[in-house]
């Protein structure tokens, strides 16, 4: 008989404030809104790292109710945004402040908000006396040791409860001190420091203290993560916090009043090897989870459905007239049926307006596993492994009945390493991801079968063609464009992040470049940023193991610093919805860290798909399962068909859909768009929300009625842009008139031709991108010079373009001279760029240019796949023979005999390695003398100066010896 142990963990209490004698008046009069307390963690980049120590804080204190907004930016202490947040905890080496950020910060403490300086906090913001008084003293100086403290005021309330810990800390002194704080703990000094406070046993280390009606909570602890993983360290600050707040934000935390979670003992996984019996959580409603899960301060959470109306939502999308279309998979993950599955599709549609649904239809029904859908010529497009399955309703009873596969070829050796993430594009076919269950197949007879493991893909809505865009570093379950077209994804593990330069079609179509790849991970930050301590994972424990979506904010409803910028990645282990702030540089893309859009402390909380709605807002799907890893296999435990491992543990009967919106974002009305009525179709390209512009698109394509060219060029014309520099309409016309076969018509051209020098540089882009593969397009381009254009990715891609136009005199000889005048080696993908357009069209220009040099004849070879960046300062040396000194010598006299390059001719971020060959045509250097070899090579954009300071062991008379240094190109 299985034995249960059930543990309560204690929700959150309310709480006893002592009495101090203070200025600040009860809130009791004000009315109760149950909600969490919201924090503004300040931070900076200095040494300190505070965005190190954050997740400390927010695992430890989110599941008790607290959440922390993270932020380095000293503009965020303004009145409008101080006003989100219960209080301010402040962990930086800010030294100055301006004076309209410390009267914004003076004032919000005054009007009876918390301050909680903590350690460093106390050397900040030195140009004002006023907030160094309110602080109650500044650090002076420090050395290292173990604290040993003094609780002198243990009763207090803001501390009352925790507990005295020792940890190695800087050792504070403090100057300025006030006469009214009130001291809660102290530590003794100890001798290195009896100079510094002569006559001084103690000093002062957590005091609190009040300004108007606020309230400031201190304490010097806290330099690195030996204190901040400290859980006695955490209880101290959760008790400050809770102190400095003041009452009501603790009473509106307690009138929240969730049910505390309860748990049981199971037999689980336990890859991260925890002591102890090892506890499931029980699951909780939908409301009691929502009470445990943070939005940002000026966010909302809402309830659009769930069990068991909705249970295991893999994917979501909506069709043009706004309803919600759920994927709902039970197979998952190792009951997968080649017919007869017991998955659905459910359409689910608020009747009453009131926001949540309560009208569910069955749109299809008999799926299994069935993992993505995109709406396209008047059905749904789902990826169910291994078929491309069309589903549409004929008689308009909003039931699926024709159903048929488009094409088959995706491996079903594991179900969660599958097709998923489909998109409709800009270009007019069907985008998505698979993992390495991979693709191999024929989408037709008599053409030539297509083979490849994760990747991106795309092909036509009638599954006539299919195209390997590019490959991924590992299983892939995240694809989405942002709104200039620019191509991501994302990976499970440890690539949260990726973005597509070049499709591989153009390294197939170039010499000697089959295996190169035009994409890479984004990430700069591995690590998610959960707010519970209570996660599994099997692998790349802390990171991102479960990634799944990567769909940027593509509407006008959210603050500006989402638009076009942030894509919403689900990690179901961690229980967070995470915001991939994505940054432009050159021709590439890289990520910023920006916490979550959702994380939740209760550990059945599992998104796994996130997509801007058609109201705004982002709409999420929450798996809502204790068990949400697929592999590898624990140790006792067997993997099912679908190579998951099996348990008895796992959850069919659960799931949720929620919408989390932004307070202040205008109101929606809502809207339907019909084929019937084209000018609203034309009209919606310029909807604010990508997602009606995206459903007007296909819609005017699929129509195939040009009647609308005349409005789709004026939206070209329009040289319009918005406050973040993109005119998206243009952009969505023009691939709508490419998808009408318009570009015959010489109006279309023209207007085209003439958005190459739109003001958007998404535009000119998207211009690019569109032009047919003619002469014309050719001549249009160089009269436009759209080669030396302003932004990165239009020269970028026009050097694709003229790997597909014909190679004509004049711009063989434009390419060669941006070519050789070049200066962009730093960029990440121009040099590949250059080598893809050299080796096009069977690599005549890279044979006219290597016949203008002069520098010899280069063997050409290939070896394997790029390998990763790696820095250049790999050395090696081997010693020749010794020879004879040269006749008459009377010093040593070095001379560079040979350089190769292997491989000879490397690809273009290919892992080569230069030797080069030196001679000692003059006496013998000794040991004790090293001579410096200093090397420079030059050509093409790139530039390298190989200092070496390696030849130690002596160089003999007339020996050779050798330099072995590594690159990374680019090699152009």
């Amino acid at each position: 008989m299985k034995r249960f142990l059930t543990i309560v963990l204690s929700a959150i209490l309310l709480w006893q404030c002592a009495t101090q004698k203070t200025t600040q008046t009860t809130q009791s009069q004000q009315a109760t809104k149950p909600r969490r307390i919201e924090i503004l963690f300040l931070g900076d980049n200095g040494h300190h790292r505070p965005i190190e120590r954050v997740p400390s804080i927010m695992g430890a204190l989110g599941a008790k109710g607290i959440n922390f907004t993270y932020s380095d930016d000293l503009n965020d202490l303004n009145a409008t945004n101080l006003a989100k947040y219960d209080g301010v905890l402040l962990y930086a080496n800010w030294d100055t402040i301006s004076k309209p950020q410390e009267r914004a910060l003076v004032d919000y403490i005054a009007s009876g908000k918390g301050f909680i300086p903590v350690h460093c906090a106390s050397y900040c913001f030195r140009n004002s006396d006023e907030l160094v008084k309110i602080m109650g003293g500044q650090f002076w100086r420090h050395t290292w040791d173990t604290i040993r403290p003094v609780w002198t005021n243990p009763n207090h309330p803001a501390i009352m409860g925790s507990k005295m810990f020792k940890t190695l800390d800087e050792t504070y002194l403090h100057t300025k001190l006030q006469p009214d704080n009130l001291v809660l703990t102290e530590r003794e000094i100890q001798p290195d420091q009896y100079k510094d406070k002569p006559n001084t046993k103690t000093e002062p280390y957590t005091w609190v203290r009040t300004h108007g009606k606020g309230r400031i909570f201190y304490t010097a602890y806290g330099h690195d993560d030996r204190t901040w993983s400290q859980p006695e360290f955490m209880t101290l600050l959760e008790k400050g916090i809770r102190w400095a707040v003041g009452d009501q934000a603790v009473k509106d935390l307690a009138a929240l009043d969730p049910l505390p979670f309860t748990y049981k003992e199971s037999k689980l996984p336990n890859y991260e090897k925890r002591p102890g019996p090892q506890l499931q959580q029980n699951a909780v409603s939908p409301q009691e989870s929502m009470k445990h899960i943070q939005v940002p301060a000026d966010f909302t959470l809402d309830l659009f459905a769930s069990e068991p109306n909705v249970m295991h939502p893999i994917a979501m999308s909506w069709d043009e007239r706004g309803r919600l279309y759920v994927l709902i998979t039970k197979d998952y993950p190792n009951e997968r049926k080649d017919t007869g599955g017991t998955d659905y599709i459910l359409i689910c549609e608020d009747t009453d307006k009131d926001g949540k649904a309560d009208k569910f239809t069955r749109f299809a029904e008999g799926l299994s596993i069935p993992t993505g859908m995109v709406f396209a010529n008047g059905g749904l497009i789902v990826s169910q492994a291994p078929h491309m399955v069309f589903l549409k309703d004929n008689d308009g009873d909003d039931k699926a009945d024709e159903r048929k596969i488009l094409f088959s070829g995706f491996g079903t050796g594991d179900t969660h390493a599958g097709p998923s993430n489909l998109h409709y594009g800009f270009d007019n076919w069907i985008w998505g991801c698979v993992g390495y269950s991979g693709f191999e197949g024929k989408l037709k007879e008599n053409t030539d079968s297509l083979k490849f493991g994760q990747a991106l893909f795309r092909f036509k809505p009638d599954g006539s063609k299919m195209e390997w865009i590019t490959s991924t570093s590992n299983n892939t379950w995240g694809m989405g464009f942002n709104e200039a077209g620019d191509v991501f994804g994302s990976t499970a593990n440890n690539s949260h992040g990726w973005y597509m330069a070049i499709p591989h079609r153009y390294f197939t179509g170039s010499l000697g470049m089959g295996r190169d790849n035009g994409s890479r991970g984004t990430d700069t930050h591995k690590d998610m940023k959960p707010i519970t301590p209570r996660i599994r994972q099997v692998d790349v424990f802390g990171g991102f193991t479960a990634a799944a979506g990567h769909n940027f904010y593509t509407a006008r409803a959210f603050p500006k610093k989402y638009w076009n910028q942030i894509a919403f990645v689900a990690e179901p282990t961690g229980h967070v919805l995470h915001q991939n702030q994505l940054v432009k540089r050159g021709t590439d893309y890289e990520d910023k860290e920006a916490f979550n859009l959702m994380a939740g402390a209760d550990e059945w909380f599992s998104p796994v798909f996130a997509e801007v709605g058609p109201d705004g807002a982002v709409w999420v799907a929450d798996w809502y399962s204790f068990i949400i890893q697929h592999n590898p296999t624990p140790q006792g435990f067997g993997n099912g068909k679908g190579n998951a491992y099996e348990t008895d543990l796992r959850d069919y009967t659960h799931g949720r859909i929620y919408r989390v919106g932004y307070k202040e974002a205008p109101a929606y009305t809502p809207m339907a768009l019909s084929k019937d009525r084209p000018q609203e179709l034309v009209a919606a390209l310029k909807n604010t929300n990508m997602f009606w512009r995206n459903h007007a698109q296909r819609m005017l394509v699929e129509r195939g009625n040009k009647d609308v060219v005349p409005q789709l060029i004026a939206l070209v014309n329009d040289a319009s842009v918005d406050e973040v520099g993109l005119n998206p309409a243009a952009i969505h016309a023009l691939w709508a008139l490419q998808g009408l076969g318009a570009m015959s018509d010489d109006n279309v051209l023209k207007a085209v031709v003439a958005a190459l020098k739109h003001p958007s540089a998404a535009v000119r882009k998207n211009a690019v991108q569109v032009l047919p593969s003619t002469n014309a397009t050719a001549q249009a381009l160089l009269n436009n010079n759209t080669l030396n254009d302003s932004e990165p990715l239009v020269v970028l891609n026009t050097l694709l373009k003229f790997t597909e136009t014909p190679l004509t005199s004049d711009v063989e000889k434009t390419v060669l001279a941006r070519f050789e005048s070049s200066n962009e080696a730093d960029d990440r993908w121009l040099p590949d760029a250059f080598s893809v357009i050299l080796n096009a069209h069977g690599g005549k220009l890279m044979q006219t240019y290597l016949a203008k040099r002069t520098v010899g004849q280069r063997t050409e070879t290939k070896s394997s796949e790029p390998k990763a960046a790696m820095n250049h300062d790999h050395h090696a040396m081997n010693h020749g023979a010794g020879n004879q000194a040269s006749a008459g010598a009377t010093k040593p006299d070095l001379a560079i005999t040979n350089i190769t390059i292997n491989p000879a001719l490397p690809s273009v971020r290919e892992s080569a390695s230069i030797s080069i060959e030196i001679t000692n045509k003059g006496i013998a250097i000794p040991k004790e003398t090293v001579p410096v070899v200093k090397i420079a090579i030059e050509g093409l954009g790139l530039k390298i100066n190989y200092v070496s300071y390696q030849l130690k062991n002596g160089i003999g008379a007339g020996e050779t010896i050798q330099l072995v240094e590594s690159n990374n190109g680019p090699w152009v």
